[in-house]
C-alpha cells in the first residue's frame, strides 16, 4: 500500500477556541487503485470514485464562495 499526504495532519482550531479536529487528507492505492482518503480524528475513510468527486467538487465550491481559491 502506497500513501501520498496531500494535507499532513493538523490539529484545527474552531475559530471560537474550544474545538478542535486533527485531519488528513491524501492518495491511498489500499484497495489496488488510487483513492482519495480523508482522516478526522484518527478515523479514516478512503472513498469510492463518486463519493470522492462530490467531496472534492464541494470543498471546491466553497473554497470558491469564499475567495479562498486561486482560480
Amino acid at each position: 500500500m502506497a500513501t501520498t499526504c496531500f494535507f499532513e495532519k493538523k490539529k484545527i482550531r474552531c475559530v471560537g477556541g474550544k474545538d478542535s479536529l486533527e485531519v488528513e487528507i491524501g492518495r491511498t492505492s489500499y484497495y489496488g487503485d488510487n483513492r482519495l482518503y480523508l482522516e478526522v480524528d484518527d478515523k479514516r475513510v478512503v472513498m469510492d470514485e463518486k463519493t470522492a468527486k462530490e467531496f472534492v467538487a464541494a470543498v471546491a465550491a466553497v473554497g470558491h464562495y469564499l475567495n479562498l481559491s486561486e482560480d
